[in-house]
């Protein structure tokens, strides 16, 4: 980061205090780490797999 004057968010999933220039990308990382948690899941017999929400930092 540069000088500490950016602003920043707290994101409602993991708690991480995020600067604001970088929520999108955190955001879609946590929306990629859930679509590969449920593609490994999609072998369990009797298991739906379900497109994850987005979800709002």
């Amino acid at each position: 980061m540069t000088g500490g004057s950016e602003e920043a968010t707290t994101c409602s999933v993991c708690w991480a205090l995020v600067p604001r220039m970088m929520m999108t990308f955190h955001r879609d990382w946590h929306d990629g780490l859930a679509r590969a948690v449920a593609a490994e899941r999609t072998d369990v017999p009797g298991l739906v797999a379900v497109e994850p929400r987005r979800t709002a930092c």
